[in-house]
């Protein structure tokens, strides 16, 4: 009995020396380096060497690949913080209001002055909005890293449900990755 023990709690502590690792970062035909943390991609630009976003992609079994029927980024900002970006398919982002943020029991409704239409660069992207508030976009991503799934309604009636199984690891990925290109 000692012998099976003495196996079983080395072989447990030899897991626990493990550190939880993404699958390999891989070099994509874009010129981005990205790695996968369960349901969410971290994508750098230049090689790995420019800016880094996490994304989670729902995509849409009816079409083509592209663009999904959800996806949601979060960008690591270069003054600080974090930016939230919402593509849900057929959201006349114009039109939004209100937008209603449900993670796990915790409920956000953002006012109009709380995002706006479009990317975080661009503002004429379709069926996208960009959170605008710093303020609740932290309070909205402290409640992702510690939530399990999230749900974006519209006002004009279009949902996503978000997975949020691996953002705190691909969070982490990014910070490690402006450490890095930032010596």
């Amino acid at each position: 009995m000692r012998l099976v023990r003495s196996i079983l709690l080395s072989a447990g502590l030899g897991l626990m020396a493990v550190p939880a690792a993404a699958d390999p970062w891989f070099l994509h035909e874009f010129g981005e380096l990205r790695a996968y943390f369960k349901d969410w991609l971290v994508v750098c630009e230049d090689e790995g060497r420019g800016a880094c976003r996490a994304v989670q992609y729902q995509p849409d079994p009816d079409g083509d690949g592209t663009w999904g029927i959800a996806r949601m980024a979060v960008h690591r900002l270069s003054q600080g913080g974090h930016g939230l970006v919402l593509y849900i398919k057929g959201m006349d982002s114009a039109a939004a209001h209100p937008v209603t943020v449900l993670i796990d029991e915790r409920s956000w409704q953002l006012a109009p002055e709380d995002w706006r239409p479009g990317d975080l660069a661009v503002r004429n992207v379709a069926e996208t909005i960009t959170f605008t508030d710093p303020l609740i976009a932290d309070q909205v991503l402290g409640a992702m890293r510690a939530g399990l799934s999230m749900t974006v309604t519209s006002g004009d009636g279009q949902t996503a449900m978000i997975s949020l199984r691996g953002l705190t690891a691909s969070l982490l990925a990014m910070d490690e990755k402006a450490q890095e290109n930032a010596q």
